[in-house]
C-alpha cells in the first residue's frame, strides 16, 4: 500500500489494499449479468462489513474520540451498498458496474484519507 495511505496498523492496511483490489477488479474483463452482479455486491458488503467490525474494535481498544461519529459512517456506507444492491435487483444495466466501481473507488480513498487517518493520528498523538 503507498505509504500515504497507510494508517500504521498493518492488518487494517493489509484490508484496505484488499478491498481496493477488489473494488479496482471488479468485472475488469467481461460484463456481468445481473445475477453475477448481485453476487458480487453481496459478497462486497460482507467484506465491507467484517472489515468495518475489525475496524471498530481496533478503535474502541485505542479509544479513538471520534469512534461514534465513525462507526455512523460505516453504517451509512453499508446502507448504500444495500440501496445501490436493491436498485440493481430492480433496474440492471451495464452502467451499474462502472458507477459501482467509481462510487467505491472514490469511497474508498475518501474514508482512507479523511476518516481513517485520524486513527493514524490518534496513535502518534
Amino acid at each position: 500500500m503507498d505509504q500515504a495511505l497507510s494508517i500504521d496498523i498493518v492488518s487494517l492496511d493489509q484490508e484496505h489494499e484488499a478491498l481496493a483490489s477488489a473494488v479496482h477488479g471488479l468485472f475488469a474483463n467481461h460484463t456481468p449479468s445481473r445475477e453475477e452482479f448481485l453476487d458480487v455486491l453481496k459478497e462486497l458488503g460482507t467484506k465491507v462489513a467484517e472489515h468495518f467490525s475489525h475496524e471498530e474494535r481496533v478503535m474502541r481498544n485505542i479509544s479513538l474520540p471520534e469512534y461514534t461519529r465513525h462507526v455512523a459512517i460505516h453504517h451509512a456506507l453499508l446502507a448504500e451498498l444495500g440501496n445501490f444492491r436493491a436498485d440493481v435487483e430492480e433496474n440492471f444495466h451495464d452502467k451499474s458496474v462502472e458507477e459501482l466501481r467509481a462510487y467505491l473507488s472514490y469511497w474508498l480513498f475518501r474514508h482512507i484519507t479523511q476518516d481513517d487517518m485520524r486513527i493514524r493520528a490518534h496513535l502518534h498523538r
